[in-house]
């Protein structure tokens, strides 16, 4: 009888100790940690071409089909269209580089490529060649007739008048961008946020996945989580003012070119800055997937063993 009850008592009336279970993380040794990383940045630009590429090339097209003689129409029309918008006053210049030939390109190019620096930039120890000399073959570029560019701290508008005059009018957008209040304001003061794509390329990198369940500690581990969990929307999120600023650039320009232009000059200047346009929202587009496609080979590469 006493065996029955102490039999029944324990089944019964003791308490019953289940251990907790330890949270299930995704743990991942450092040496294959970092190399998934650094093997997933290797996708980056290849994934980016195969989106950008397609619209480049055509927009290329576009550009090696208008006659030489339009060109002379727009480059005489831009010094007016430049004149009409008053922006010399402001202290905005033109800085054509068709002038200038291979052996004498140089000195040129390096003073201009040390004024197109932020002032804060030349105080800062270290890199200071290596952007100047990054700069100098972007000017180069632009000497050749194969791009055009709006320098703010310079504050000149840079391209070759005889080759590259179509893209003037945009870039003088730009210079008008520079000059505008309010909303137009706003949106080229956002277009820093495109500085947070390289933070956002290294968190889908190297920041481990969590486990199913698994939750973030701490402060740092939340934000890194959430932006790996989104990199792709958030990469093309932070591109997303530049290319409203880069609409509202040929928007402007075009303004300025309608009363001075026919209208098959107009139309196709508006056709030029529209495929340009596109090649900015593609590239943001791919900027998203490319950082998905890192993301995911790093996540591919450090589990793979798991």
């Amino acid at each position: 009888m006493v065996e029955n009850l102490n039999t029944y008592w324990q089944t019964q009336y003791q308490p019953t100790y289940q251990p907790k279970l330890k949270e299930e993380k995704n743990e991942v040794d450092t040496k294959t940690y970092v190399l998934g990383g650094l093997a997933a940045t290797t996708v980056n630009t290849p994934v980016r071409r195969i989106f950008t590429k397609p619209v480049s090339q055509h927009f290329l097209k576009t550009l090696e089909k208008i006659p030489k003689t339009d060109l002379d129409t727009y480059k005489t029309t831009f010094n007016t269209a430049f004149q009409h918008s008053q922006l010399g006053t402001k202290g905005i210049t033109i800085t054509d580089l068709n002038t200038l030939t291979e052996a004498n390109a140089e000195a040129t190019l390096k003073p201009l490529a040390e004024k197109m620096l932020p002032k804060w930039y030349s105080k800062l120890l270290g890199n200071n060649k290596k952007v100047v000399k990054k700069l100098v073959a972007q000017l180069e570029t632009i000497r050749k007739g194969k791009n055009a560019c709006f320098a703010p701290h310079a504050k000149t508008i840079v391209l070759n008048s005889d080759k590259m005059s179509v893209a003037a009018f945009h870039e003088m957008g730009h210079a008008l961008n520079q000059q505008s209040t309010g909303v137009i304001k706003i949106i080229k003061n956002l277009k820093v946020l495109r500085s947070l794509t390289p933070l956002i390329l290294l968190t889908a990198a190297f920041k481990n996945k969590k486990a199913e369940g698994e939750k973030p500690v701490g402060a740092f581990d939340k934000v890194t989580t959430f932006v790996k969990n989104h990199c792709g929307i958030l990469t093309t999120a932070a591109l997303i003012p530049t290319v409203i600023e880069e609409g509202i650039a040929s928007i402007r320009g075009s303004k300025a070119a309608k009363p001075l232009l026919d209208e098959r000059l107009y139309k196709q200047l508006n056709k030029f800055h529209g495929k340009a346009w596109l090649t900015y929202a593609a590239s943001a587009v791919a900027a998203g997937f490319a950082v998905e496609a890192v993301s995911w080979v790093q996540d591919k590469i450090a589990h793979s063993k798991s």
